[in-house]
């Protein structure tokens, strides 16, 4: 999984644990709701400082700016919800340009 970051050249890669946790990040369900997911795939439960450990995770997320958290549900632009595979390019241009992430000619 890559992202391109939109305050420095190149593209930001992931590891496992990262990756689940921003393709997860999708306005809708909350930290604790992920956090609980995780959870719940451990046979007998989680491992301890497991809660903690993906806290830090997300926050380290936040820090570099690659995901942001929200108080209330939000629902994401076409180009964030969509598969790149399945968008239509020039109304994903158009948007990112209207939402800052390109540059307008």
């Amino acid at each position: 999984m890559i992202a391109v970051h939109k305050d420095r050249p190149g593209i930001v890669t992931f590891d496992p644990w990262p990756a689940l946790a921003f393709t997860a990040a999708d306005g809708m369900h909350t930290v604790a709701q992920f956090i609980e997911h995780l959870s719940s795939q451990y046979e007998g439960g989680p491992p301890d400082g497991l809660q903690e450990q993906i806290l830090g995770l997300i926050q380290q997320l936040v820090d570099e700016k690659v995901v942001r958290l929200s108080e209330t549900p939000i629902s994401l632009p076409h180009y964030l919800a969509v598969p790149r595979s399945e968008q239509d390019l020039e109304k994903s241009v158009e948007m990112m340009k209207q939402d800052g992430f390109l540059e307008k000619p």
